[in-house]
């Protein structure tokens, strides 16, 4: 975690309330260090702003990783729905992989 990207990045989200990537930008500071905080900022992300696509997958890696598989599921199918929708290949491609390595150990 570095603490003076948060505070520049919290310094934009003042400014430009509207930017999620402001608020993904925050959520992978906190990421490893804060999950819970991380947490906070994606699911804010997943509505307030739902089609922006990069969300699902770290929000699923944290339900996962949280030991919360049906909210990981939901997360992940979607962010699969919704990178189809918006075009976002790659992503979609490293959702289902990610989907399906889920659903292995879910097994």
């Amino acid at each position: 975690m570095h603490d003076e990207r948060i505070r520049k990045l919290e310094e934009m989200l003042q400014v430009s309330p509207d930017d999620p990537f402001l608020y993904y930008a925050l959520a992978m500071e906190y990421y490893e260090a804060m999950p819970e905080k991380a947490l906070q900022y994606l699911e804010h992300l997943q509505q307030n702003f739902p089609d922006y696509a990069p969300t699902y997958y770290p929000l699923a890696h944290l339900h996962w990783n949280m030991g919360q598989p049906a909210r990981a599921r939901a997360a992940f199918e979607q962010g699969i729905e919704i990178c189809r929708r918006v075009g976002e290949n790659k992503l979609l491609t490293e959702l289902q992989t990610a989907f399906r390595s889920f659903l292995l150990e879910e097994e």
